[in-house]
Order: C-alpha cells, then structure tokens, then sequence
C-alpha cells in the first residue's frame, strides 16, 4: 500500500498533491501504512480513505477503489451508523470503541463472515483541532483467540493511542512555539516516548553561527546533563554523528558496538571510559529548507536492537516538524533581533522615523517626535500626515508622494511647515522611501528632521546677502558717483593745465607743472581706489594671451626712463632670456611692471634700479632690484596690505596712498603668478615676480610664436583731417571750453551743453566724429546715442564716450551699448587727440 500511495494521483482529491501534505500528516500516513493491524486514515470533513496492506481484507473485492475514495461512497450502507460515531469523535474529542461487528470479508477468494471491533481514535493537527479519524479494526473467531487477539489488540491500540496524542501534543506545539529551547526540549522529549529509548539528546552544529568546530548539546532527555559534563562535544570527524550530519539521512543501529562506523574517531575510538551504556542507536538529521544541517536528534539505549522500522519512520518524521518549527523559530529570532536593532536605532534618533501607508495613516512613530513636535506617538497618529499639513501645502505634497508610489523603491525630499503641539511653525525636511513592495513592511518609510534653526539660519544668510549686496549696490553708487565728481573737475584742471603750461611766461611754468603733477597724482590715487573696488567686489574677467615678458619689461623700462631721470637715477634692463614667453593677460602685466617698477623709482633716492629678466624650464622670473631706503622687517607682514606705508603720521617721508603693492599682490594671483620680497632696512629692495614658462609643446596648443603686427600705411589721410568736423556735448563748461581749444586747431569743432541741442544740430548736417558726455542734463547720452544712430547721417559715424563714469566694467558696457570708443576722465590733450585721429582713420579706412 505504500507504494499504491506514492504512485497515486493525489492533485485530484481533496487533500491535494502528496508534496503539498504537511510534514505531521505525511507522519501519520506513515504510521497507518506501517503498522501490521487493519487501519484506515479518514481525513478531512469527506473522510477521503487512506488505508494499509491489512486493512485490504476489510475493503474486499473494492480495493483499490475505496483508496482516496470519501468513506460514505465506501461504506454507504452503514453510513448512517458509522456517520454517527464520526460526529462523536469530532464533537467530544475523545476515542471511541464499537461493539463486534459481523463482517463479510473476501478471504481465500472465498466470502467468510468475521467478526471485527473497530476503535475510531481523533487526530489533532494545528491549533488542537481534530483533522481526521484513524479507525483500527480488530478481527475475533473462538472465544480464546478472541480474548488473546483482544489483549493484544488492547495494547496495541494503547500503543497507537499514545503515539497519535504525542504526535498531536507535538504537532500543536511545533505549529506555535517560537522560542528555540523549548522547541528543542519538546521534540527531543517526545522522540523519546515514540522510539522507546532510554536516552534522548538534540546537538546543535554551532558552526552555522560562528567559526565553531564542535556540535554542542543543545537539550538531554533520561539522562543528567553532569553525566556528560566530563567529556568533550563531538568534533567534526569521522564518527557516528558525522555519518548523520554528513550524509542528511537517518542512520540505525541494532548495535553501535559491533558496527563498523564506530570506534573510528580520536580520543577514544570507541566509548569513552565512564559514557553511559548504550548499544541501540538511532539518529536522524534536523534539515533546514535551505537544506543545511541545523542539527540532529540522538537516541540511545543499553539494549541491542530496541529501534525498528516504525520507531526510525516516527522520528524522521519528528525531525522534519521540528525542521520546520526551528526554521520558523530562527527566522522569528532573527526578526525580533532586527526590530530591537530597528527600535534602538529608531528610539535614539533625533529624526523621526515612522511608516505609513499610502494614505499617509501612521503605523509606527519613533518617540522622537514629542521633542519635534510636542506630540506622542500615539497623539500625532492619530492624523494622517495630510491632514498634519498647512492648507497650502496639501496638493503639492500629495501629488509628490502619488509619484513615489508608482516607483518602488524610489526615494523623493519635501521641505515644509508642520504645527508644533503648542502651535508654532516647526520647519521640516521629509524624506520618504517607497518600500511598498518589500516583503514585511509593505509601507512608505518616512524621516523627518527638524531644520527649523537651518532655515532660520538659512533666512539670516539670505538677509544678510541681500544687506550685502544692498551695500554693494551702495558702493557701487559711491563710487560711481566719487569717480564722476572727481574725474569731471580734474579733467579741466588738467586740460587747462596743459594749455597753460604752452602759453605762460618761463617764471610761471613750475607753478603750472605743480598743478598738473598733482592733479595727476590725484587721478593715480582715484584710480588705485577703483582698481581695488574691482578685486574687492568681482571677479576679474582675465584675456590671456602668449607674452614674451622680456619684450614687455623691455618697453615699460623705456616708458618710464625719463622719471627715473627726473630722480637723477640709472635705470637698467638686463635680460638673458629675450624669448621668455607665458600665458597671461597683457594689460594685467604691465599694470604689475609699472607698479613695481614705479615703486622702486619712487622710494629710491641714488642710485639705480635694475629690471633684470630670468629663466628656467618651468617658471619666468622678473626681478626689480633698487638701492632705495629698503623695508624694515618689522613691517614686512603688512607689506601688502590696504592703505598700509611704514611711513606714516607727522614723520611721512613719502607720499601715496598705500594701494600700489595691495593691487600689484592680487593682481599677480589673478594671474596665478606668484610675488615675492627680499629686503633690509637702508640697503634696497628685491621684488620677484614669477609665471609658469611656456615650453614648445605648450606652443603647439596655444598656437603659433608671436608675430609682428604690421599696419599698412594709408596714404597721406592727414592732409584731409583739416576737412573733418567734430561734435562736442558736454554739459561742463570748462571742460567743454578747454576740449574745443585743444581740437579746434586741427578740426572743424561745434560744441553743445545739451543733448538735445546737439540732436537738432546734427539734423542739418553730417560730423565726422561725435564726442559725448554721459551725464547729461536731460536726455543722457546713452540716449542720445540711441538718436544719432537712427539717423543714416550718423548710422556708421564713429561716436566716442567721453565720460567721468570710470567703474570696472564701465568701458565694456559702453561699447555694448554702441559707442564706438572710450574715454574716461581725466585726459590728457595727447590721449584725446590721439583717440580722435584713431576713430578718424578708421573712418577713412572704411569709407575708402
């Protein structure tokens, strides 16, 4: 019958697939199916038929049909009856017995009537419900066969009782217990009892959990655990527990003692001196679903062949519920230990973490959100977080979360206003994960952090950015207006300076020279504190270019020869390097030159300074050496620094205003150079200032050696210039008046106050070129720019911005703007006269 079981098609019954059946009634199947006497399993509310091989007698010439078959199709003539006894069983719980019955039985082939009492015993499964109905029969013919069959029948069923109460015990508690040790302590117990051994032990492979070599004694039942106390664990080895562990399947032995699996292992080989008798062995392996050896069960007794066939199948079945039931168990250990882990973590965070489901209702709240927001866990779940929200925010944060919720496992940031307990703003940042589709939380993760001093920290930096760029916008005005005030006066002064200078008698030019030296150190002065307003408050757009440093040095020597003269000095230029070459912005280095080199004229009395130009692989140096009064080293840390000059107060032996070597250093790290000083107080000064060289390949990249501009000659243009005409606006009279002087020589010069007056004169006639102040009463002279453009008279004639407005950026934004030249206040005669020939030949060149 057992293999008609196997073989069978179970799917197409009620109790579904032989692999679906669970391990407690595969164990009971196989206790029917194994035992001599006539049993039949009826499971289930149809009482489907599960019989064994003695039991065919009572089917008769049915066999095999009744098998899977419910027991009312089978034994619908007495259905009524047996019905009646079922019902019993089920509703008291209890065991019943029935009275002889007269049976026909096929026997021989040939029909016999025999007498049969039947006892239907319940069958618990989980929960300690009654699964099923196992009915024993027991056959009597003579009076004394009938007694001696009875007692045997008597005990057997006692037997039986007993294993299905202990199965049943076992089963409800395998189907609940989650704590490992009194799992163990259970199973082992009731092996025990079902194999009839003396001793009972469960050993735990430890190597699962650590680095472990040993199997520990998890559980001992019928022996005392100090019986063991004195011996070592059983090692992985070659042993009779390895044959176990090692090969996952059942091992029996009617006598360990004369088997050749034992006495093979080191210390003992064999029964250590003072072990407790034991000659029956049996053991079966605990295997987890992952189908690693968790453990095993251990049984053992003093007498030879003491465990059968039946006690073998009882406790493979055992280890397998208790396989299952240990699984369970680490897995709800393992859980519990990752939720106090989670509950630490969660209880000690400052954040508050929580879950909630997709309509924002709360399943968990760390504590932490009474010392967010004033509230306890309970109290704050008892609102959705929408319903937590502003008004205002609602439909913004609800259409942010409906998107993660299509995203498994995305993750999206919300910063908003939440109502502390006591109803202030409490500023949060949210972060929320969608683990919706992760087994066990099945939940949207939140983690909310208090940045209510962020923002209010946040809000202070953004007031005070704006303060800063309000005082910026000050400064800048400050300055635009200094700049206008002071340029717009000086450039009179100057101008009139210069014509005075060519017209007074020789005993009044030193005090004209007096007043043009200190207008222009006026404008040095005005134009250092613009220079240091443009490092202070931009970044400075650089233009690099390939320079030959030698070649710059050499001209800015040139230049400022006839001051050094002036002092009565000697100034040299040395260089052994006539093509050292580097990146860097033209007009930026000889700003650096001319500061440096002016310094060491200026602070030097006697003697010389010397520009001398050095080179290796990979830097080019400019050194200016002096013989002036040197730098004390007390001042040297203040060396570049605003406004800062070792002379100062009533003893100020020089004059200026401290800028020069502040603007020179940072005009150098503009530049990614690099400045230094060498110095000693009465015996000159070294400046170096250094820039990384360029080498051959750099010049494959950045193109080609420097080439020669050349400019082609025009022709004799000059002899035209007396036939050009000049417009003048400037709203200053004496500037007005000097300018018209100074050109009214070489040009035809109409002048004007006023924009407008100037419109309408250039209504009547076509100028040559157009000089226009900005800061004009009225229409401005952007304006009035605007105007004179949208004339075909004036569309392409050159129109020059003569302006006090001398801010960086100030030049580029009037070129933008259409001018088609610059010119900031103060000017020199030279400088107007030579932009205004400039534009001129310009003007020639295009026309022609």
């Amino acid at each position: 019958m057992s293999e008609r079981v196997r073989a069978m098609d179970w799917s197409t019954t009620p109790l579904g697939a032989i692999e679906s059946w669970p391990q407690s009634f595969k164990s009971v199947v196989s206790l029917v199916l194994t035992n001599p006497f006539p049993m039949s399993l009826w499971w289930g509310e149809d009482c489907i038929q599960i019989y064994n091989d003695a039991y065919i007698r009572l089917a008769g010439r049915e066999h095999p049909k009744p098998l899977g078959q419910p027991a009312r199709v089978t034994w619908a003539d007495s259905w009524h009856s047996v019905a009646t006894r079922i019902a019993k069983v089920y509703s008291e719980g209890d065991a019943l017995e029935s009275e002889a019955e007269v049976l026909v039985v096929d026997s021989s082939k040939a029909l016999v009537h025999s007498h049969f009492r039947f006892a239907y015993s319940p069958v618990r499964v989980e929960q300690n419900r009654i699964g099923g109905v196992l009915i024993s029969a027991q056959e009597s013919s003579d009076p004394a066969q009938v007694a001696r069959i009875r007692l045997e029948a008597d005990d057997a069923l006692h037997i039986q009782t007993q294993t299905l109460r202990t199965l049943s015990r076992v089963n409800v508690m395998l189907s609940g217990e989650l704590e490992m040790e009194t799992l163990v302590h259970t199973v082992t117990e009731a092996g025990l009892a079902l194999s009839g051994a003396q001793m009972g032990a469960f050993y735990y492979d430890y190597s699962l959990d650590a680095d472990a070599e040993s199997f520990v004694l998890f559980t001992l039942e019928g022996a005392s655990r100090e019986a063991f106390n004195h011996f070592p664990m059983p090692r992985h080895s070659r042993s009779t527990f390895d044959t176990c562990f090692d090969s996952a399947r059942a091992v029996r032995m009617d006598d360990v003692t004369g088997d050749g699996r034992f006495g093979e292992s080191s210390p003992f080989f064999g029964t250590p001196l003072g072990h407790l008798a034991m000659r029956s062995y049996l053991a079966a392996p605990v295997i987890a679903r992952t189908g690693k050896v968790l453990g095993g069960l251990f049984f053992g007794h003093a007498e030879a062949g003491v465990f059968d066939e039946r006690a073998e199948h009882l406790i493979v079945g055992m280890a397998r519920q208790a396989a299952t039931a240990m699984d369970n168990a680490r897995l709800y250990q393992s859980a519990k230990r990752n939720e106090e882990k989670f509950r630490a973590v969660t209880e000690s965070s400052t954040d508050v973490i929580a879950f909630c489901d997709v309509k924002t209702r709360f399943g968990y709240i760390s504590p932490s959100v009474q010392s967010v927001l004033g509230f306890t866990p309970a109290e704050f779940a008892k609102k959705t977080l929408f319903e937590h929200l502003p008004e205002a925010m609602v439909h913004k944060v609800r259409n942010d979360l409906s998107r993660l919720f299509f995203q498994p496992d995305s993750v999206i940031e919300l910063s908003f206003a939440l109502a502390h307990q006591d109803g202030t703003p409490r500023h949060v940042a949210l972060k929320a994960t969608n683990l919706l589709e992760r087994a066990g939380i099945e939940g949207i993760l939140l983690n909310l952090r208090d940045v209510t001093e962020h923002k209010l920290f946040e809000e202070h930096l953004i007031e005070a950015k704006d303060n800063a760029e309000q005082m910026t916008r000050l400064k800048s005005s400050l300055l635009a207006n200094m700049s206008h005030e002071i340029r717009t006066p000086l450039t009179s002064m100057l101008a009139w300076a210069s014509v005075l200078a060519q017209e007074v008698p020789e005993e009044h030019l030193e005090a004209v020279q007096t007043i043009e030296r200190s207008g222009r150190r006026l404008t040095e002065t005005l134009n250092s504190v613009l220079a240091l307003a443009q490092l202070e408050g931009r970044v400075i757009e650089i233009e690099p270019e390939t320079v030959n440093l030698s070649d710059e040095a050499a001209d800015t020597v040139r230049a400022l020869g006839a001051l050094a003269a002036e002092r009565g000095l000697v100034l040299e230029f040395r260089s052994a390097h006539p093509e050292a070459f580097a990146r860097l912005d033209r007009a930026l280095f000889q700003r650096i030159l001319n500061n440096l080199i002016g310094n060491a004229i200026k602070f030097t009395e006697t003697g010389s300074v010397t520009v001398v130009i050095e080179a290796d692989e990979a830097e080019v140096h400019v050194r200016i050496e002096d013989t002036g009064i040197g730098i004390d080293e007390a001042f040297m840390p203040d060396l570049f620094g605003e406004f800062k000059q070792e002379s100062t107060g009533l003893a100020r032996s020089h004059e200026g205003s401290g800028l020069g070597l502040a603007i020179t250093k940072r005009l150098v790290e503009v530049l990614e150079g690099r400045l230094e000083v060498e110095s000693q107080k009465g015996q000159g000064s070294v400046f170096t200032v250094a820039f990384a060289r360029l080498s051959e390949e750099d010049f494959a990249v950045t193109g080609a050696w420097p080439a020669v501009e050349k400019i082609d000659a025009l022709g004799d243009w000059e002899s035209e210039v007396a036939m050009s005409s000049v417009l003048l606006v400037e709203d200053n009279e004496a500037i007005r008046q000097v300018v018209h002087r100074q050109l009214a020589r070489l040009y035809e010069v109409e002048a004007f106050g006023d924009a407008e007056s100037a419109l309408e004169r250039a209504r009547d006639r076509t100028f040559d070129v157009v000089l226009l102040d900005i800061s004009l009463p009225g229409m401005d002279g952007l304006q009035a720019l605007s105007k004179l453009r949208e004339t075909s008279e004036h569309a392409t004639c050159p129109i020059i911005a003569i302006t006090g407005h001398a801010l960086p950026g100030d030049e580029e934004s009037f070129l933008r703007a259409g001018f088609s030249g610059y010119l900031s206040k103060p000017f020199s005669p030279g400088d107007l006269e030579a932009l205004v020939r400039a534009r001129l030949k310009q003007r020639k060149v295009v026309v022609s």
